[in-house]
């Protein structure tokens, strides 16, 4: 049963909380993620989470970069109900590396463990100077995902404000996503 998770950015080390964001609690697309987990838990090496895909949603629905449409709308109402996707896919990432979080030890301390704490957050880094264009929509794959635009099943599906990645510059950085997930209850 998957009771919460949050997503989040940083800009450069992922371990320095000075480019960390807030935490945003995250909208999964929950049928696919229990088949996935299900699978997983049953020794299917191939159920867990891989790849990263960026979007820049569809012109239809993201009209105002500032105000996305929520991911549940999005979810409900537009998404394909049997194979849902990303709008406008233009890049994926493999996950870069997991780690265990214990969230009863302070937030201003280092949570992450070296044992299974049913809290798990999976890192992406993003090089500088790929993925660059406007983002509008993220999508996590899992299954039988590749470096495939589209492969695999998608189950977890976030609209974000705007933001244009564009071609390298002296001061950009690498750009790490986070996701955290909770099993545990």
């Amino acid at each position: 049963m998957i009771l919460s998770g949050w997503t989040y950015y940083s800009i450069g080390d992922p371990e320095d909380p000075e480019y960390k964001s807030e935490f945003r609690k995250n909208d999964s697309i929950k049928g696919n993620e229990a088949k996935i987990l299900a699978a997983f838990a049953k020794g299917d090496g191939v159920g867990f989470y891989k790849y990263l895909a960026v979007g820049g949603g569809t012109s239809s629905l993201f009209t105002d970069s500032l105000n996305p449409p929520t991911t549940d709308d999005i979810i409900q109402n537009h998404l394909s109900s049997t194979d849902p996707k990303l709008f406008s896919e233009f890049y994926r990432a493999p996950v870069t590396f997991t780690r265990f979080v214990n969230p009863s030890l302070p937030a201003s301390g280092n949570q992450f463990v070296e044992y299974n704490t049913g809290v798990i957050e999976l890192i992406w880094q993003i090089p500088n100077n790929v993925a660059n264009g406007s983002w509008r929509e993220l999508g996590i794959y899992a299954g039988d995902a590749s470096e495939v635009t589209n492969s695999g099943t998608l189950v977890h599906y976030q609209t974000i404000v705007t933001y244009d990645r564009i071609p390298s510059n002296l001061a950009q950085r690498a750009l790490n996503w986070h996701w955290r997930i909770s099993f545990v209850g």
